[in-house]
C-alpha cells in the first residue's frame, strides 16, 4: 500500500499505524517493527520537509496536501512521539539521539501548524479555544497535551511552542464524549493517558522502589487531580494553587519516596504526605 502509493503528497490517516508499530517494538522488540518504525519516520520528515503539513490522506484524489487538517497533524504528532520514545527506550542513547535530530525539526514544523488560530482546521479546533466546541474537544486537547509534553520531555526544556501548547491543552473548552476513551484508533483516543504515560509528571519509577517526578512547565497547569499508576499502586496526585505556589498532596495504599525536580528545585516527600513548590510571579498571573 505505502509503496503503492509513493511518491505522495500526504500522509494523513495512515500515520495511525505509527503508534501501533512504536508498541510493537517497544514490546515485542522485533526487528521487522523497528524497521517500519525509521521508514515510517523518513516518510513523513521527507513530506513535512517538502510540503509543512500533513495533509488529510494518502495518495492520489483532490485533497491531499490540500486540505489541511488539525486532525491528522496531531495524529502524526503523536506518532513522531512514540517512535522517538520507543527509539530512546530500545537503542543505545548516541544511536536514539541521532533519532531524535532527524525527527524533532518535523515536530516543531507541525507544533506550530497545530498551533495556528487563524483559519479554521477541519473537523477540530485545538488553538481556537473554543470557536466551534464540539464533543470531541477534548480527544484533540489530549492530543495536544500528549505530544507538546513529550516534545518537552525529550528536549530536556520547555520552550516557547511547547509551553503554548501545554497551556490551550489545559485550557477547559467544552465537553466530550466518554466513549472515545475505550474505543477506535490507538493514535486519537485516550490510550496513551489511560494506560501508558503520565503527561506532564515526567514520573519515574526507580530500582530503589520510590517515585522521581520531572515535571516541565509551570505546575499551574497541572490538573487539580491524577494518578499515577505505579509498581506499587495507584499514586494519587492533587494539585492546588496558594498564595505561596502550588501545594501536591500525594495519596498510595503503600508508603514510598516522592521526589519532585521542579524549577531548578528537589523536593523529597512520601507517597503520604505533601510539599509546596513555589512558582513563577508571571506564571501566578
Amino acid at each position: 500500500m505505502y509503496r503503492g502509493n509513493w511518491p505522495r503528497c500526504a500522509i494523513g490517516r495512515d500515520n495511525f499505524e505509527l503508534g501501533a508499530w512504536a508498541l510493537l517494538w517497544r514490546f515485542l522488540d522485533t526487528e521487522r517493527a523497528r524497521e517500519r518504525c525509521e521508514e515510517y519516520a523518513r516518510m513523513n520528515v521527507s513530506v513535512i520537509a517538502d510540503r509543512g503539513v500533513i495533509g488529510g490522506q494518502m495518495g492520489a484524489g483532490p485533497h491531499p496536501g490540500i486540505l489541511s487538517s488539525l486532525y491528522m497533524t496531531g495524529v502524526t504528532m503523536i506518532g513522531l512521539c512514540d517512535i522517538l520514545e520507543a527509539a530512546y527506550e530500545k537503542l543505545p542513547a548516541a544511536q536514539a539521539r541521532l533519532w531524535y535530530d532527524r525527527i524533532r525539526p518535523a515536530l516543531d514544523t507541525l507544533g506550530h501548524y497545530f498551533m495556528r488560530r487563524d483559519l479554521e482546521l477541519f473537523p477540530s479546533n485545538f488553538a481556537q479555544r473554543g470557536q466551534v466546541v464540539t464533543e470531541r474537544h477534548g480527544v484533540w486537547r489530549v492530543l495536544g497535551m500528549r505530544a507538546f509534553a513529550v516534545m518537552a520531555q525529550l528536549d530536556g526544556e520547555v520552550n516557547e511552542l511547547t509551553a503554548a501548547g501545554l497551556y490551550d491543552a489545559a485550557i477547559d473548552t467544552g465537553p466530550w464524549n466518554e466513549g472515545w476513551v475505550t474505543g477506535g484508533r490507538i493514535g486519537n483516543n485516550m490510550i496513551h493517558p489511560l494506560y501508558l504515560d503520565s503527561l506532564l509528571t515526567g514520573a519515574t519509577w526507580r530500582d530503589d522502589g520510590s517515585m522521581h517526578l520531572r515535571p516541565l512547565g509551570p505546575l499551574t497547569l497541572w490538573p487539580a487531580e491524577q494518578t499515577v499508576h505505579t509498581p506499587a499502586g495507584p499514586l494519587r496526585i492533587t494539585a492546588e494553587r496558594t498564595d505561596d505556589g502550588v501545594t501536591l498532596r500525594f495519596e498510595a495504599e503503600q508508603t514510598f519516596d516522592v521526589r519532585l525536580d521542579c524549577n531548578g528545585q528537589s523536593v523529597t516527600t512520601t507517597s503520604r504526605g505533601e510539599c509546596t513548590v513555589p512558582v513563577a510571579e508571571e506564571a501566578k498571573a
